[in-house]
C-alpha cells in the first residue's frame, strides 16, 4: 500500500501545482471587491462598483485582451492584464509599493503581502485591485480635464476613458509623444471590439 501512497502523492503533485493565489491566506477577489467598495463609498465620488469594473475591464482588454497571464510580445517588460513593466523603478514596483501604502492605512495585515513583480503570475482580480490602487495614487496632470480617477471618466463620458489611459496608465507621452495619435486610434479600435463582444 505504501507504493500506492507514493504514486498518488506524485500524481497529486503533478496535477495540482501550487500557484501564488492558492498559497495565500486571503482571497484576491475579496481584496478587489474591498477596493471597489471603498472607492465607490467615498462621498466625493458618484460612481458604482459596476461602472468601475467595466472601465477597468475595458483598459485590461486594450492592454492584454483581458488575459491575466499575458506577456508583452517580443520579450518586452510588460506583464499581466495591464502590462505593468517589470524591472527596477518601473511600473510594477511602483504599483506594489502603492498597494502597500494603501493597506498600511486601511488594513495593515494586508500591507505585508508578498506580491511578485511579474503580475502575469497572479490572479486577475488581484491585478485589478493593484491597478485601481495604483491609479488612485497617481498625480493628476496639470492642464488636463480628465483626472486620475474613474469618477472623472464618468463625469466626462466613457469616451474620456481613452484620456485616462493615455495620461495615467500608458504614460508614453513621456518617452514617445510622437506615437500618441496612433495609440489613441488603437485604443478606439479595441473599445469598438470590446463593445461588439461584451455589449450586445
Amino acid at each position: 500500500w505504501w507504493w500506492r501512497f507514493k504514486i498518488m502523492g506524485l500524481f497529486s503533485t503533478f496535477t495540482s501545482p501550487t500557484t501564488w493565489e492558492n498559497d495565500q491566506s486571503f482571497d484576491p477577489s475579496d481584496i478587489y471587491q474591498d477596493v471597489l467598495t471603498r472607492y465607490a463609498s467615498n462621498p466625493k465620488y458618484d460612481i458604482t462598483t459596476e461602472e468601475m469594473q467595466e472601465m477597468i475591464d475595458r483598459i485590461a482588454y486594450h492592454e492584454s485582451k483581458g488575459i491575466p497571464s499575458a506577456k508583452q510580445l517580443g520579450g518586452g517588460p510588460g506583464r499581466g492584464l495591464f502590462q505593468f513593466e517589470i524591472g527596477k523603478q518601473r511600473g510594477a514596483q511602483t504599483a506594489i509599493q502603492r498597494f502597500r501604502n494603501y493597506y498600511e492605512k486601511h488594513d495593515p495585515k494586508l500591507a505585508n503581502i508578498v506580491i511578485p513583480e511579474d503580475f502575469s503570475t497572479i490572479s486577475g482580480d488581484m491585478q485589478k485591485a493593484i491597478f485601481l490602487i495604483n491609479l488612485m495614487a497617481t498625480p493628476n496632470r496639470p492642464g488636463h480635464t480628465v483626472e486620475a480617477s474613474l469618477d472623472s471618466v464618468k463625469q466626462h463620458g466613457m469616451q474620456s476613458l481613452e484620456d485616462l489611459w493615455i495620461n495615467y496608465h500608458w504614460k508614453g507621452y513621456e518617452v514617445d509623444p510622437g506615437s500618441i495619435e496612433a495609440r489613441r486610434a488603437s485604443f478606439q479600435r479595441d473599445m469598438q471590439d470590446y463593445d461588439k463582444k461584451y455589449k450586445k
